[in-house]
């Protein structure tokens, strides 16, 4: 099952420390596309869209969203990426270069993690990371560094000196000089790296994001399905240079080059963000079209051979059919649930933006945490059912799951309280409900609450109170990243 939080993790083969910039730069920077700024990118007019002239029997058109430029929402992020191109996997240990262009004040103070080294001049943060490549090669180092425009971040699976080394070569282009490169090094890629977040936002099972923009994100499935884990697929194009084509290797372990209408094109595969997406798990296809932008067709439970067939038979949208397709389905339907599983009890539930969430409680085995799975449905095709590690951590167990804008809490409570709460200075409290469960000794906690409410704070307590108000439990683990 996928982890609690979703948020890109390092098996993305992304810089952790890129993310978090990203994020604080804006909020729904996981939704956000857009060009890298340079002149030849795309061409004067509108780009062309495409739509498949062919698609799974069933599927159509379920959700339609534009992807804005990052330079709207202040700042652009561009990356360059080298590996070894005689190696067997020129991808297997890359080296990486991001620079990110905001406002210092946007960006806030100084990393909270990291030795703080010099470099090139400029103040630098170096700590280990999670890292780009495959883990079992070994770990990962990342740079950051305070540059006069925002911040230049290199991150590789190599030692310290060298990633450091690799810093001293690197500039704002993003670029790192051949001095800085390990034997054998050459480029493999580069584009936006915003690019890079929306594609994984839609391997995570997003859709794209409410916002007009150049480019175009269009889901299909079956709206007849029910299930969570319903065979999907997204097409998204956006404004973007051909050298970001082989990006696509960032987010998949399993990746080669093909052609779609003769052109270079990349196919990648993962099953680890798969989560409810079937046996046949995440396919994407991605190529450049020669009017500038670059498409990415991407499968979910939809078998390979689909993929490809869909983005071979991708065509010219007609006069008119791109604006239609956004006025019926710019906003999407709610998903709902199907029937509780045979042997779970159906503890609690609730709403997020688009979909519902609820927590199922198998009332056989034991009353701790390991018994509470978590289901989630968002979207158009987003879709979560995880359970909890099995552990028992009294007073206060918690958990927590973050997708479509909305942070659900749960867990389990091991002593007499009339209320439970998660709170911080300057927000107002939310108020976890106490719910029964048939058999069990303990009650279960569950509620939820947006994702920012309390971002600004940086984190929450939960806190169990008795009757008279006087605490009686507290866990400060589970929102201490504020959602």
């Amino acid at each position: 099952p996928p982890e609690q939080r979703r948020r890109p993790p390092g098996r993305l083969w992304l810089a952790a420390a890129v993310v978090t910039l990203l994020a604080a730069v804006a909020g729904a920077v996981i939704l956000v596309a857009g060009d890298d700024g340079r002149s030849d990118v795309s061409s004067e007019g509108p780009l062309d869209h495409l739509l498949p002239s062919w698609l799974p029997v069933g599927m159509e058109p379920l959700r339609v969203s534009g992807i804005p430029d990052a330079g709207d929402q202040g700042f652009t992020a561009d990356i360059a990426v080298y590996g070894d191109p005689d190696a067997a996997d020129p991808w297997a240990s890359p080296l990486a270069v991001v620079h990110l262009a905001a406002d210092q004040a946007v960006l806030g103070g100084e990393p909270s993690s990291g030795e703080k080294v010099t470099v090139g001049g400029h103040d630098a943060w170096v700590r280990r990371s999670e890292g780009l490549g495959d883990p079992a090669n070994g770990e990962s180092w990342e740079v950051e560094i305070q540059v006069d425009d925002g911040r230049l971040l290199v991150s590789a699976q190599l030692d310290q000196d060298d990633v450091l080394a690799a810093a001293e070569a690197a500039t704002t282009e993003p670029a790192i000089g051949a001095s800085g490169l390990p034997d054998g090094y050459r480029e493999l890629a580069r584009g936006p790296f915003t690019d890079s977040l929306l594609i994984t936002s839609l391997f995570e099972g997003f859709s794209g994001g409410s916002l007009d923009g150049a480019g175009l994100a269009v889901t299909y499935a079956d709206p007849s399905n029910r299930d969570t884990t319903r065979p999907a697929i997204v097409v998204a194009q956006r404004p973007g240079p051909p050298s970001a084509v082989d990006l696509l290797r960032l987010w998949t372990p399993e990746g080669e080059a093909t052609s779609v209408h003769g052109r270079h094109a990349e196919i990648g595969r993962t099953r680890e963000l798969a989560g409810s997406a079937g046996e046949s798990g995440v396919v994407a296809v991605q190529w450049a079209e020669p009017d500038g932008q670059i498409v990415t067709v991407i499968g979910f439970g939809v078998a390979e051979d689909d993929v490809l067939q869909v983005a071979e038979g991708m065509r010219p949208a007609a006069p008119g059919e791109v604006d239609a397709l956004r006025s019926e389905h710019a906003v999407v339907t709610p998903r709902q649930f199907g029937a509780v599983p045979d042997g779970k009890v159906a503890v609690a539930s609730g709403d997020s933006v688009t979909g519902q969430w609820r927590i199922l409680s198998d009332a056989r085995r034991h009353d701790n945490i390991g018994a509470l799975t978590i289901d989630r449905v968002w979207g158009a095709i987003g879709a979560t059912s995880s359970t909890t590690g099995d552990r028992s951590e009294p007073p206060l167990d918690l958990a927590a799951d973050y997708s479509d804008g909305t942070a659900v809490v749960w867990g389990v409570l091991y002593v007499d309280a009339a209320s439970v709460t998660a709170e911080a200075p300057g927000v107002e409290p939310v108020t976890l409900a106490i719910h029964e469960v048939p058999g069990w000794d303990h009650p279960v906690i569950a509620g939820s609450f947006p994702d920012q409410h309390f971002r600004s704070t940086g984190g929450a307590v939960v806190i169990a109170r008795d009757a008279n108000g006087q605490e009686v439990a507290r866990n400060t683990q589970v929102l201490n990243d504020g959602g």
